[in-house]
């Protein structure tokens, strides 16, 4: 954690703490951060902001502090401007209605193969139109009811294409700053995925193509021994997936040398 000391008016010093990486970032201030990146403000603004709200300087104190020191404490909280690594997952719940539904494990460590088809494709898609249906979508198929009956590793009910399209017209009414924090979280998992699991994405394989890379391809050419059939391939664990892609690249490249 970061932390200040700032002398008062009055000539009392007061010490403020903040997170130093994403890792110590919480609910709040993931709100906090998607309510900042919506408003249409130059960047100076935005650091003010961080400075103030990240660290909790109440406003008789912060109106004292000269630019050059909101900007250094802003500076602090460069990780923000960063590459987002925000990898657990911080907004476990949400309610819309009288109905509360759960988000993902950390790391998106329940998700199946087929769930991540779904949010990559979703995720790609509102990044190339930023229409707001797409971010509606991924949060509807990431955000679900908790399930009936016995509960192992998900909490959340099965992902059905019902579900999807019954909340998605919930959750059309969810405010935008919920829906930024839900996109930034995605963000920080989905980097953290490309990161560990480096040899099943190719290089730059959506950034620098206009068309929307779907995992069903993917799935298809892994089913088989393994996994068994194309549905239950689909019904593996996202890691568990990757592991065994990674893996089979390695000794593909391994039997082409020797």
């Amino acid at each position: 954690m970061n932390s200040i000391e700032i002398k008062c008016a009055s000539g009392k010093t007061e010490v403020y703490t903040a997170p130093s990486s994403w890792d110590e970032l919480s609910p709040k201030q993931l709100k906090i951060w998607s309510a900042i990146c919506l408003q249409p403000i130059p960047m100076i603004e935005a650091k003010k902001h961080i400075a103030r709200l990240f660290y909790c300087i109440p406003n008789t104190t912060f109106k004292y502090l000269k630019v050059g020191q909101v900007l250094q404490i802003a500076d602090t909280l460069s990780f923000l401007f960063e590459s987002n690594q925000l990898n657990k997952w911080l907004i476990k719940s949400v309610r819309s209605g009288f109905i509360r539904y759960h988000g993902p494990n950390d790391f998106l460590a329940n998700l199946t193969i087929a769930e991540y088809r779904c949010t990559e494709f979703y995720y790609q898609a509102y990044v190339r139109t930023q229409e707001k249906k797409w971010l509606i979508l991924l949060m509807a198929t990431l955000y679900r009811e908790k399930r009936k009956g016995e509960i192992t590793d998900d909490i959340r009910e099965d992902l059905t294409e019902h579900g999807i399209a019954k909340r998605e017209r919930h959750f059309s009414k969810l405010s935008p700053h919920l829906l930024q924090a839900c996109l930034l979280n995605y963000e920080g998992c989905r980097n953290h995925l490309i990161n560990k699991y480096v040899r099943a994405f190719k290089p730059n394989q959506s950034e620098q193509s206009n068309e929307i890379f779907d995992l069903e391809e993917v799935i298809e050419a892994f089913a088989g021994d393994k996994f068994g059939s194309f549905s239950e391939t689909e019904k593996t664990n996202l890691h568990r997936f990757f592991r065994y892609m990674v893996s089979s690249i390695e000794q593909l490249e391994e039997n082409k040398a020797s």
